[in-house]
């Protein structure tokens, strides 16, 4: 595997891992909400970084694109989920469980 494909997919896993963390403990839906759309900018950011690397075996390319791609699928429904829910004034599901 190309160590400048490691080197970028980890670049844009770290923060990712990060703000999942975030999600988990944030206590409200406009935080929830925020910190969803911002994992949303860095997958797009590392789906056009991969998409656009020329160098890249068939493999490489395929496996980093997918990863980028689970990313913000992930990212776009938590969006949906936590703006609907600040939208309809249902509370939190961190705090409905306490």
């Amino acid at each position: 595997m190309n160590k400048d494909l490691i080197a970028a997919c980890q670049m844009f896993l770290l923060p990712l891992s990060v703000l999942v963390t975030a999600l988990g403990i944030a206590p409200t839906e406009d935080l929830k909400t925020g910190v969803s759309f911002i994992g949303v900018a860095i997958s797009v950011a590392w789906f056009l970084r991969i998409l656009f690397w020329k160098e890249l075996s068939l493999a490489d390319w395929l496996v980093a694109l997918a990863f980028a791609v689970i990313f913000f699928a992930a990212s776009a429904v938590s969006s949906c989920v936590h703006l609907q829910a600040r939208h309809s004034g249902q509370p939190s599901a961190s705090r409905t469980l306490r």
